[in-house]
């Protein structure tokens, strides 16, 4: 005979939009991809590569930012690679508010972002972002 006992499942406190880029924030397009890459500016660090490109004012006004990864093999296997994305999706996710309308960026994961941690991935990613001067001006984060 079977007995079946109840089992509780636990929610997670966190939904799924949460964890993921909004629609308009992710990167979809590889003319976008190659745009950014080929034409804009790029800054390196020990783990990542950022890439960022600006539509000019009279055209790209009332787009979105958006980003985009990219992870190669020579960060690791499939699973590393993935961990790899999901910490630069969220060390992304909180500074998107502050980047720039109109702007694309790319973040370029190098071998060394497999096995560093969350924290320095995050700054490295901050520090890249801030030397390409893709965040808003104190003015315009008020206004």
């Amino acid at each position: 005979m079977l007995f079946l006992l109840p089992v509780a499942v636990r929610v997670a406190q966190s939904s799924a939009s949460d964890r993921m880029l909004s629609a308009k924030h992710r990167m979809r397009s590889s003319d976008d991809f190659a745009r950014t890459i080929q034409g804009g500016k790029k800054r390196h660090t020990s783990t990542v590569t950022v890439y960022a490109y600006s539509y000019p004012s009279h055209i790209g006004a009332d787009l979105a930012a958006k980003v985009g990864f990219v992870v190669s093999k020579k960060v690791g296997n499939s699973v590393v690679r993935h961990r790899v994305v999901r910490q630069l999706r969220h060390t992304i996710q909180p500074i998107m508010p502050q980047i720039n309308d109109s702007t694309l960026i790319v973040v370029r994961a190098r071998p060394r972002a497999a096995s560093v941690s969350f924290a320095e991935l995050s700054r490295d990613v901050r520090t890249a972002c801030e030397k390409l001067e893709v965040f808003r001006s104190e003015n315009e984060a008020h206004a």
